[in-house]
């Protein structure tokens, strides 16, 4: 019994400074992810680019040429009733975007009416009123109806929605968009529509937007599959941890002469 409380309280400690560490590793990639994409989508892919003052102080310097536009210049709410035909139930993930109810890795409650839902159509701007502080905004890829909490927006302009998708889920912008959302209760609140229309946005020349999104997407996609590599590893050890457990109270590892 002493044999093995000692192995086992010694894995225990290895195993726990394992998992510590590579937590640490996924907390620094999801750092560099997050700073990389602030980069690209406030200053732009070119290191040597002439700057300017945003005006905004929040904002702080910006490419010269880039425009610094009110999202009531960019976007507009459009509200198309749904008819009752046949389309597919959206949901907005945070971690997977707008995507099929049915798909949805969180939990979702299911209506039982489709009362004042709306359709949302590609390129729109779809935003969770009541998760615009974590920056629950994405660009329509499908389209589908969603649910009259939601709110859809069409560009006023030609533009890259994803762009916005991403310049929207920058820590400034969640700051920002916190500070407007009205309510007292974390989780309940509401990002009226005036208060996102008062938010000033960058805007690119429309090549600019189209090279950020598409730099950004292949070096998300490099970090991810690391993050994703870590993951798998830290429940590997998870994993082996129970079972080696398991073999070592039940007598079928020897561990008498093990040394930790």
């Amino acid at each position: 019994q002493i044999h093995i409380a000692r192995f086992l309280d010694a894995y225990d400690r290895l195993t726990r400074r394992y998992i510590h560490a590579q937590r640490r590793l996924i907390a620094l990639l999801t750092e560099q992810k997050q700073a990389l994409i602030q980069q690209a989508v406030t200053r732009g892919l070119d290191p040597d680019v002439l700057l300017k003052d945003s005006g905004i102080e929040w904002l702080g310097e910006i490419p010269a040429h880039w425009e610094v536009l009110l999202n009531q210049r960019i976007f507009k709410e459009k509200i198309r009733p749904y008819d009752g035909s046949s389309e597919i139930q959206l949901s907005l993930s945070q971690k997977d975007g707008l995507i099929p109810t049915k798909d949805m890795r969180e939990r979702s409650l299911q209506t039982s009416t489709y009362n004042n839902w709306k359709v949302t159509l590609p390129g729109d701007l779809v935003l969770n009123r009541f998760k615009a502080h974590l920056g629950v905004f994405f660009s329509a890829t499908l389209r589908g109806i969603v649910t009259f909490h939601y709110g859809v927006f069409q560009p006023r302009v030609t533009l890259v929605t994803k762009y916005f998708e991403l310049l929207f889920h920058t820590e400034p912008y969640k700051t920002i968009f916190a500070g407007r959302s009205n309510g007292m209760t974390v989780g309940l609140q509401n990002l009226s529509n005036q208060n996102f229309y008062n938010v000033h946005a960058i805007m690119p020349p429309l090549d600019e937007q189209n090279a950020i999104v598409k730099y950004v997407e292949q070096q998300i996609v490099q970090l991810d599959a690391v993050i994703a590599r870590t993951q798998r590893q830290i429940e590997l050890v998870r994993e082996y941890r129970t079972r080696l457990i398991a073999d070592v109270v039940t007598g079928k590892l020897d561990v008498r002469g093990a040394a930790l």
